[in-house]
């Protein structure tokens, strides 16, 4: 039983230290593609200070998300970004590792 017990807590602590900085729900008003990453622009602004991020295409997952940013913005879908954790919050282009498409 210590064994599953200590498990769990060791898996949860790995997943709790993936996750980047998330905001609230937000529209997307705008996607730039620009010489090798995305500029998107949302509102209203509030996480980490800005309405616009970055999607580095290069990166893993990069060209993925794109889609997944193309996607919810022709449909109207409400989204949330995820901050990179490698960077964090830079202010005005901050780098994304994920955004979130709800309903």
């Amino acid at each position: 039983m210590k064994k599953c017990v200590s498990t769990a807590i060791l898996l949860l602590i790995g997943f709790a230290a993936n996750a980047g900085e998330t905001g609230g729900k937000v529209n997307l008003v705008s996607l730039r593609p620009y010489v090798g990453k995305v500029y998107v622009q949302v509102s209203p602004a509030g996480l980490c200070g800005t309405e616009v991020f970055t999607i580095e295409l290069a990166n893993t997952g990069g060209k993925e998300m794109y889609a997944a940013a193309l996607t919810a913005f022709s449909a109207g879908k409400l989204v949330e970004l995820e901050v990179s954790n490698a960077t964090g919050c830079t202010g005005w282009g901050t780098t994304l590792q994920s955004l979130y498409i709800y309903r």
